[in-house]
């Protein structure tokens, strides 16, 4: 028996079809851990040159204790390596930081103190880009 669809369902199929075709080749991750977990901001740091090595555009959302990585000069603190490489990542183009606002608030932590590159966002534009991108990871 042939499958007939409705005129309805085929403009909603090819819509559906249009839409992931449409995608943003975004990913984007979620980091929540302070200066302490150095590990943690290396596999970040690696995660992120990885994926716009591969055409990706990578959207990093700082939030909770992650926050104080966008202070200046957090990141040479907690290790001369991933100062290095947390610099050479913000001269990405693909790359992009983002600093919880409402984190950064609790922590008394201020635009000024911000790396230059990196901005601060709420959540509901957090959510909207997530909703945007192929794929959120929580590093």
């Amino acid at each position: 028996m042939q499958n007939k669809w409705t005129a309805e369902e085929s403009l909603y199929r090819r819509r559906l079809l249009e839409a992931i075709d449409n995608m943003t080749e975004r990913i984007v991750f979620l980091f929540g851990w302070g200066p302490e977990e150095i590990g943690r901001t290396s596999s970040l740091l690696y995660l992120a040159e990885t994926a716009s090595s591969i055409d990706l555009d990578v959207r990093v959302f700082l939030y909770a204790e992650g926050v104080v990585l966008a202070r200046t000069g957090t990141a040479e603190k907690m290790d001369p390596d991933i100062g290095e490489r947390f610099k050479k990542v913000m001269r990405n183009e693909r790359v992009r930081f983002y600093a919880c606002s409402e984190a950064l608030h609790k922590r008394a932590i201020g635009e000024k103190d911000l790396v230059s590159s990196i901005s601060s966002m709420g959540y509901a534009a957090f959510l909207d880009m997530a909703m945007e991108a192929k794929s959120v990871i929580t590093v």
